[in-house]
């Protein structure tokens, strides 16, 4: 059976700079994305309010609606604030900081309530007459809003606490691997860029680096080869080869299991079922 690289095969190649959009560079497009994200949510919930006016054969008013839902607003100096004092949580057991985060919550909860009245009743007081009571705003912001403010708020610090930990774990697995490698063959050192290199091989007692249309002999072993190389480029796929994924171009199914790999240069590299958990997800 013949086959073409798979979609996630060309993910996996281009992995690490896919996880570069957590990096520096691009704070600024997931900061695009969050306001843009919490526009939209704003426009759906005047268009709920349309609904429901409709439904129910009451008045609508466009700007009441988007002052009230103006709500949401608030979220951002909020957030900015509750991650200021999260990070000042950092270290303290877990039962302690889940502790905090929901006591620190509810409270953000009820400032956030309150502002956002005094902010409506404000601002209704200048362009409706009559304007709005600041009780009967804030009572009805406590009933129907306070539960989605309190999810928000308890669980956007964990939120980002694993978005940093997962940039931390993708920074670490870029920069622990070189970009590249020394060949020692006789009296001569060679330093090979790692995306050069096609396939590793065994030649006992020497391993076969293949790159640039040549072979280099190394008295290091393919389990060497493992540790020093990036796992999410290079994969042991036989007991005797390591491919370079970016280098693969077809698959042939032996109908046992294996399968036999054709990589760019011509070369066929054998994939055997005893490695197949770090290559299978090639296949889909």
């Amino acid at each position: 059976m013949y086959r073409e690289l798979s979609p996630k095969a060309n993910k996996l190649n281009t992995i690490i700079h896919q996880n570069s959009i957590l990096k520096k560079g691009d704070f600024k497009n997931s900061t695009t994305w969050w306001l843009g994200g919490l526009m939209g949510f704003m426009a759906l919930a005047v268009f709920q309010d349309y609904l429901f006016s409709k439904f129910q054969q009451t008045g609508f008013y466009w700007s009441e609606s988007l002052l009230y839902n103006a709500i949401w607003l608030f979220l951002i100096p909020f957030t900015i604030f509750e991650f200021a004092i999260f990070d000042k949580l950092q270290g303290l057991p877990r039962f302690r900081k889940i502790l905090y985060t929901f006591l620190i919550s509810i409270l953000l909860c009820l400032v956030h309530i309150l502002l956002f009245t005094t902010f409506f009743v404000t601002v209704s007081h200048l362009i409706f007459t009559p304007g709005h009571a600041f009780k009967t705003i804030f009572y009805n912001a406590i009933s129907v809003q306070f539960y989605l403010l309190l999810l928000y708020y308890v669980s956007v610090p964990f939120a980002r606490a694993f978005l940093q930990v997962r940039k931390e774990k993708v920074e670490n697995a870029t920069m622990a691997f070189d970009h590249t490698i020394k060949i020692k063959s006789g009296s001569k050192t060679f330093i090979l860029p790692t995306e050069a290199i096609e396939w590793i091989t065994t030649d006992k007692p020497y391993s076969v680096v293949h790159a640039n249309g040549k072979a280099y002999l190394d008295d290091r072993t393919l389990k060497d080869f493992e540790v020093m190389l990036n796992p999410h480029q290079f994969l042991r796929v036989h007991r005797s080869s390591i491919v370079h994924i970016t280098f693969i171009k077809t698959f042939t199914s032996r109908q046992n299991g294996d399968y036999d790999v054709e990589l760019k240069s011509g070369q066929l590299v054998r994939m055997s079922r005893h490695y197949k958990k770090n290559w299978e997800a090639l296949l889909h």
